[in-house]
């Protein structure tokens, strides 16, 4: 089963964040890994034209495919919060004018806070108050003046009078806010034209193989160029570069060297690796 899944635009714009999202994280937290301006031979996003967007379930993994498969790595974008919209991730790339991304999304906790807001709460005030009638009427005797006494009642005449009038009140209450929050990361990506001669990466060999093997010198093999003379030839990652031809390797800035002024109209290279502690000799066709 692949482990990506492309977005087509249809879906890309499906994949919005509930709520409103004013911070887009992926271009704030950006990190560039290769200075634009300096790259040739690479294709970049044309106008108007969308970046394939993949979302993979292991980032490591698939950013080394894409680079092996020619893909040049401007930069990434990585950060912890609540889940962004795949939208940012277009805009991001689109600035940069990167064709693919790489995108991972991992649920990392439940961030629960407590808040304070003000409600306005509707409620009618009533009223009541008693006056004196000026005529009060008796069923005996007839109206009476406001001060006469009544022969029935024994008092003057009183009028019960109501009012009502409408007011809000406002109250401070307590609410919650749940927000679940991820690991997220984009890797953004131009696809290069460029022919790999030799069809390899490499560094300086690590502090902990140097100890493991007893050695310092050579230059160990990070990443194969897919479809190069080096895939060809069976040369692997983790591979260490000890000679070339007759020249051993003292460091990657010595072996970048040799194969810089390597002959152009050579069509053969002899590496010498160490694989498991064991050297073999490889003939790469170039």
């Amino acid at each position: 089963m692949k482990s990506l899944s492309i977005f087509t635009l249809a879906a890309i714009s499906a994949l919005t964040l509930s709520g409103c999202m004013t911070v887009n994280s992926f271009k704030t937290t950006y990190q560039p890994m290769a200075i634009q301006s300096n790259l040739e031979d690479v294709v970049y996003l044309r106008e108007g034209q969308q970046p394939s967007i993949e979302v993979t379930t292991n980032i490591k993994n698939d950013v080394y495919n894409k680079v092996s498969n020619g893909f040049v790595l401007l930069g990434y974008s990585s950060f912890n919060a609540p889940l962004q919209s795949i939208s940012n991730v277009v805009e991001q790339a689109v600035s940069l004018g990167a064709t693919h991304v790489l995108t991972q999304s991992d649920y990392t906790n439940t961030e629960i806070s407590t808040h304070l807001k003000k409600v306005s709460d509707k409620v009618t005030l009533i009223k009541s108050e008693q006056v004196n009638s000026k005529f009060h009427v008796d069923s005996n005797y007839g109206p009476l003046e406001n001060n006469s006494s009544c022969n029935r009642c024994g008092d003057q005449g009183v009028e019960q009078l109501t009012s009502s009038a409408t007011a809000y009140v406002t109250r401070t209450v307590p609410y919650t806010v749940t927000n679940r929050r991820y690991d997220q990361k984009a890797y953004y990506f131009v696809k290069s034209t460029q022919k790999h001669r030799f069809g390899f990466k490499f560094t300086d060999l690590p502090l902990d193989a140097a100890i493991e093997l007893e050695r310092n010198t050579g230059a160990l093999v990070s990443l194969i160029y897919k479809r190069s003379p080096a895939f060809y030839a069976g040369i692997i990652p983790n591979d260490i570069i000890v000679r070339v031809n007759q020249t051993n390797i003292a460091d990657s800035q010595h072996l970048l060297d040799i194969l810089s002024a390597y002959p152009a109209n050579s069509k053969q290279c002899v590496i010498t690796i160490l694989r498991n502690n064991r050297e073999i000799v490889i003939s790469l066709a170039i």
